[in-house]
This record gives C-alpha cells, sequence and structure tokens, in this order.
C-alpha cells in the first residue's frame, strides 16, 4: 500500500533522533500540516510513519515555499532533539519541530523573506546558526534585501534579523552557503550568489560574529566577491541547493526533464568553481515536488513525488544516484 506523501512545497531533514531516517513535512491542500518520519535503513523498501497531522488555516498554506533545517546539538545535551521549519512570502510562520513530530507554537517573523533558494546556510557555532538571505522588501537603513538571520532553538527569541555590512546584488537567481567547523568565533564562511540569468555566480567570504546570545547586534561581514568560474553552465529557474559544510551541491533541472548536479566549494582552490557531477547509473528525472537534505554530512537524499503520488526517495551521493524506491 503507498502512502501519499506528495506536497507542492515539502521540505525534508534528516531525523534529529534517528540517523537512519529523514522527517518530511508538508502541507495539504485543507492546510494540514502532516509530519512523517520515512526510515531508510533499507533504502531498497523505505517505511514511512506517520507523526502528525493539525489542521489549521491560518498558520499553514500548501502554496508557500518551505525549508526545514536541523539544530546544531551540543555536547552532553538533554532537551529533545529539534528542527526548525519555517514558510516564505506572505505566509510568514516558522515552528520548532520535535523529533516524536510535536509541533510548537507558529508565530510571524519578519521581515519577510523570498524563497529557500535564497536562503543559505552560511556558518555553524555551538547551538546556533547563520543564513543569509534575501528579504521582500529592501531595508531602510541599508537600502538592500539582503539579511543575515541567526537560528538558535529557544522558542521566539531564536531569530535575529540583523543587517549585512556589506549586500550582495538584489538581482539573484539562486544563492548557496558553505562554512566552516568553528569552535570560537568569529566564523567564517561563504556565500556564493548567482544572479537572474544563472550563467554568473559571484562568491562572498562571510565573517559572523555576535556580541551576546540574543543580541540584536548580531552581525555578519562580507568580503569583496571572487567570480565563480561557471564552466559555461547556465543554472535554470528550477535550481536548488543544499550546503554539507564546505561544499554546496545544486541540483538542476536538464533539457530533457533529467536531474544535475553540480558541487561548489569556494574556499578550495583560488577561483570558486561550479562543478559538473558525472552520475552513475541512471540518472533520475527532475521532480517539481521536492526537498534536498544532507545525512550526516556523507551524502545527499533527494525526496519527490511522483504522479502517482506516492513518495519517492532517491540517494544522491557525490558522485553517484542511488536507484529511486517507493514507499509502502
Amino acid at each position: 500500500m503507498s502512502l501519499a506523501l506528495i506536497y507542492k512545497h515539502p521540505c525534508v531533514v534528516e531525523d534529529p533522533g534517528k540517523s537512519s531516517s529523514v522527517v518530511v513535512v508538508g502541507v495539504t491542500s485543507n492546510s494540514t500540516i502532516q509530519v512523517t518520519r520515512v526510515d531508510i535503513s533499507d533504502i531498497i523498501n523505505p517505511k514511512a510513519e506517520p507523526l502528525l497531522a493539525l489542521h489549521n488555516t491560518t498558520w499553514w498554506s500548501p502554496e508557500s515555499e518551505k525549508v526545514c533545517l536541523l539544530y546544531p546539538r551540543l555536547a552532553g545535551e538533554t532537551e529533545a532533539p529539534r528542527f526548525y521549519m519555517r514558510q516564505f512570502g506572505s505566509w510568514n510562520y516558522m515552528t520548532d519541530i520535535l523529533v516524536d513530530g510535536t509541533v510548537l507554537m507558529p508565530y510571524p517573523i519578519f521581515p519577510l523573506l523570498s524563497s529557500p533558494r535564497l536562503y543559505s546556510v552560511t556558518g555553524v557555532y555551538q547551538n546556533r546558526t547563520w543564513v543569509t538571505a534575501r528579504s521582500t522588501t529592501n531595508s531602510a537603513m541599508t537600502g538592500s534585501p539582503w539579511v543575515a538571520n541567526d537560528l538558535m532553538p529557544k522558542g521566539d527569541q531564536n531569530i535575529v534579523s540583523p543587517r549585512l555590512q556589506q549586500d550582495p546584488s538584489p538581482d539573484a537567481r539562486l544563492s548557496v552557503g558553505t562554512y566552516f567547523p568553528a569552535s570560537t568565533m568569529p566564523l567564517f564562511g561563504y556565500l556564493t550568489v548567482f544572479d537572474s540569468t544563472g550563467s554568473k555566480g559571484l562568491a562572498y567570504m562571510t565573517i559572523s560574529s555576535h556580541q551576546g546570545t540574543d543580541s540584536p547586534t548580531d552581525i555578519q561581514a562580507l568580503a569583496a566577491p571572487q567570480e565563480v568560474d561557471m564552466g559555461g553552465v547556465t543554472l535554470t529557474e528550477a535550481a536548488f541547493a543544499v550546503t554539507m559544510g564546505a561544499t554546496a551541491y545544486i541540483v538542476d533541472k536538464a533539457p530533457d526533464k533529467s536531474t544535475l548536479l553540480y558541487s561548489i566549494s569556494p574556499n578550495s582552490t583560488r577561483t570558486p568553481t561550479l562543478v559538473s557531477i558525472t552520475t552513475n547509473g541512471d540518472v533520475p528525472p527532475f521532480l517539481q515536488n521536492r526537498a534536498i537534505t544532507t545525512m550526516s554530512n556523507k551524502g545527499l537524499l533527494l525526496f519527490g513525488g511522483d504522479q502517482d503520488e506516492r513518495g519517492q526517495a532517491r540517494v544522491l551521493s557525490r558522485h553517484t544516484y542511488g536507484d529511486p524506491h517507493l514507499m509502502e
């Protein structure tokens, strides 16, 4: 028996309580948020376990794009693992979701952010994550739509939206983030922004810092950008990305509607370079209703749905596509 797991704008994250599973979050056409655990310990036969279905027309919209991010865990931490989910555009709500599927009280956050395609992890320190993103309006202070967000698993105080000290161009199709493990502040990473044509990219080194927990003066500085060697690649409007530490991966749609995979590691070469990854095995079709997550920084998992509304999970390693298997 197939389990319907197709959503217009799903998000997926590695299960914070079980490394062999992922958690899929989506909203149905009647504004019911569904949280589902998918056990992929046997990728040949993944199993889906519904955790929660909560109907609310005020908070959740199937038309809103979504992102899920794991909070980093501190050594010896005893609180229940959780991850962060937010919607984009006018349905500007975010929430924390616990490992058992419990959805905490959502609340609106500002400024409104435009898209998960322009929402990039650029720093991690202890249990905090720095994200650089484009909002839907220009800041009165800087005249730019770009902001830096500091995420902390502390209820309604877990986001700060400070200004950037230098701003990328608002003309952007996609951004990707990379970062380096750090035990002290400041944090160093990269924000790579691809322009609206998809044929040009600029990589900015990011320096993230803070002046105390929950401080409104937290900032992120961006160094002068370096141009990306695109290798003749033009990213389409369908492209989306995921961060795996010092390397980011971009998934895009080929002319034949199959899936293309690229990587970028801005700190590894003198010139940031977009690398096309040659795949072994069957190349999967590009799914409109899809999401991607990292798996313990060892591989990627692409989740989507086919026309029969059955969940499809596919493991993407750095160089190989795995075979797709439908949820039972």
